[in-house]
């Protein structure tokens, strides 16, 4: 009898296992689906909007262009027209003058909330990641050393088997999508035509990041929710006091601001060869628009 139970126990705990190991998958499955069709369906057309409107603008305002790699149009040097901008029409210059690239210091605030908001999730899947990797090797297959302690279960070391299991399956998928979805989110940002719509596609990248949970928090049963809350992974780094250990949170923000300027200045490839050409002639134009009536 008691071996039964014993064996009956074993199988619920891998049925669990296996059902919480699943729902991770298709939720990882489901946000790589979005992200794919937002790039396809979403992203690719904001950015060809963008080139179209800057290249007419560029052709408009220049008495002489070229065309860049992508087919558009950019002016040449010493060639530009700041006269030409008062014979387009009201539409053109509100379409223009909304490029989000025209006002890089508001880009750059954006695309920072949104870089730190993946940079998080970065540094979540690392230290999840370097914790499994730093636990003691013990035991065979897929096993873990857990015991219990009053706030729940300590897992204190697993086997060869189920490192790699997580590293594989849960920690590398993981960082990949989040660094997808910051190269998404910062194109799609830098190609939207509106400041408003800019706001509001970021808020909509949020919901793409909260993806990542949304599955597990809704199908899997809330008893097997509270067990993963009370489990933990032991902590075998040591938390002394030291420079490093009050700096290295700064260490995200800093990559955070040097990852946007980069990006920025010259790693976007939403308007190639930009010129920076807008600012001056439409800040006027903006001013008038923003003013209270």
């Amino acid at each position: 009898g008691m071996n039964k139970s014993r064996g009956r126990g074993n199988c619920r705990r891998f049925f669990r296992a296996f059902a919480v190991f699943l729902v991770m998958l298709l939720n990882m499955g489901v946000q790589v689906y979005i992200i794919f069709h937002v790039q396809r369906f979403v992203s690719s057309w904001a950015v060809g909007e963008a080139r179209s409107a800057y290249s007419d603008y560029e052709e408009h305002m220049y008495s002489s262009s070229h065309l860049n790699k992508n087919g558009m149009h950019r002016g040449n040097a010493g060639a530009f027209l700041p006269a030409n901008f008062a014979t387009l029409s009201d539409e053109e210059k509100k379409v223009v003058c909304q490029t989000p690239l025209s006002q890089p210091a508001f880009l750059m605030v954006m695309l920072g909330v949104w870089t730190l908001n993946n940079f998080g999730e970065l540094k979540l899947s690392f230290l999840q990641g370097y914790r499994v990797l730093r636990l003691p090797t013990s035991g065979r297959g897929l096993s873990a050393d857990a015991e219990a302690t009053e706030d729940g279960v300590q897992i204190n070391g697993v086997s060869m088997g189920m490192k790699i299991l997580t590293l594989v399956c849960v920690t590398i998928p993981r960082i990949l999508v989040t660094v997808v979805l910051l190269w998404l989110g910062c194109r799609w940002l830098t190609a939207t035509q509106s400041f408003a719509d800019v706001i509001l596609n970021a808020l909509a990248l949020g919901f793409l990041v909260d993806l990542n949970s949304l599955l597990y928090r809704t199908v899997m049963p809330r008893r097997d929710l509270v067990d993963a809350q009370k489990t933990c992974v032991a902590k075998n780094e040591k938390l002394e006091p030291s420079i490093w250990a009050y700096s290295a949170d700064l260490v995200w923000f800093v990559l955070a601001v040097v990852w946007v300027w980069l990006y920025v200045f010259h790693l976007q490839m939403v308007l190639n060869e930009y010129n920076y050409d807008v600012a001056s002639v439409c800040n006027p134009f903006l001013d008038v628009m923003a003013a209270p009536r």
